[in-house]
């Protein structure tokens, strides 16, 4: 009998992998200068505010809108079609500093260089509204310690679907059994940092999107509404760490592809605020079948 085998084992939660945002923008064509003055608003992983407006038969004028929005300008003869639009703004997109584009047919493609979360990309309002279409593909994401974790980290959910075989000469007397599947892994887990920083990052992990208004003295906000109808939550990176070992990663738990499920937010005058979490775990199918949830060790040294 080994003692030294028996530990309490506290670990920190890293959320997050370092990559960047990958973006489209779906164009249409301009119709007797249609798009001209109209434009959109980008963002670089810093939050610095851009948009790209449209200078159509050379007759435009620059929307400017307030709050300190850097412009550029994309310039096309009237009733271009919606791939000579996205060429145009792909040249123009692709010579700002901490970005790439590429057009292909009307969509044009734009990746962040830098890695982290960016507000997505978003049509103006009203009568600047350019009428395109905006998805994120990849959301930008850098690791973050997640901070203080209130009470126990729980993975569950390891059953496996079996099929009963059994017999005709013995009757119901089960002989064997072959799996047929898994259940879907869960890891739970108690946030305590609830400032507006620790909120916001739940919340873009649960699919919210953030935006910075236009207009004078105005800042980025964040909320909750029903954006990905029909679609699906992100997914990310959850990295448990033990904190006796330091630098060390052999003993990390990594937790390839979690999709937030949050229920509750309690905030309290008596107790502390808290907001608890579960994570679904599905299969990364880029990795080996023994590890597609998640591998124990150091991923790097495995060549993840």
């Amino acid at each position: 009998m080994s003692l030294q085998d028996v530990q309490v084992r506290p670990h920190l939660v890293f959320i997050g992998k370092n990559i960047s945002q990958v973006q489209t923008i779906s164009t249409v064509a301009d119709v007797a200068s249609s798009l001209n003055n109209k434009y959109f608003a980008f963002h670089d992983a810093a939050g610095a505010k851009r948009y790209v407006w449209f200078n159509v038969g050379a007759t435009g004028v620059d929307p400017a809108p307030a709050g300190g929005w850097t412009g550029h300008v994309v310039a096309f003869a009237a009733n271009s079609s919606a791939t000579a639009i996205a060429t145009a703004i792909a040249a123009v997109l692709n010579a700002v500093t901490g970005f790439t584009a590429v057009a292909s047919g009307f969509v044009v493609t734009l990746n962040n260089t830098v890695v982290g979360y960016a507000q997505p990309v978003r049509d103006a309002t009203g009568a600047a509204a350019t009428g395109f279409s905006f998805k994120v593909i990849t959301l930008g994401q850098a690791e973050y310690e997640a901070g203080c974790i209130q009470g126990d980290i729980e993975i569950t959910g390891f059953e496996q679907s079996k099929l009963e075989i059994i017999c005709h000469a013995t009757g119901t007397t089960v002989k064997d059994e072959r799996i047929t599947g898994y259940s879907k892994p869960q890891i739970s887990m108690t946030f305590q940092e609830t400032d507006k920083a620790s909120l916001k990052k739940i919340l873009v992990m649960y699919g919210m999107s953030t935006f910075t208004p236009i207009g004078v003295d105005k800042d980025e906000v964040f909320g909750y509404g029903p954006v990905n109808v029909g679609g699906s939550n992100p997914k990310v990176f959850i990295r448990l760490h033990p904190v006796a070992d330091g630098a060390l990663k052999s003993n990390d738990w990594n937790l390839w592809n979690a999709e937030l499920s949050l229920d509750t937010f309690n905030f309290s005058g008596e107790n502390l605020s808290v907001i608890p979490a579960t994570f679904s775990l599905y299969p990364d199918e880029t990795k080996p079948l023994a590890q597609q949830f998640f591998l124990i060790g150091d991923a790097t040294k495995a060549g993840y």
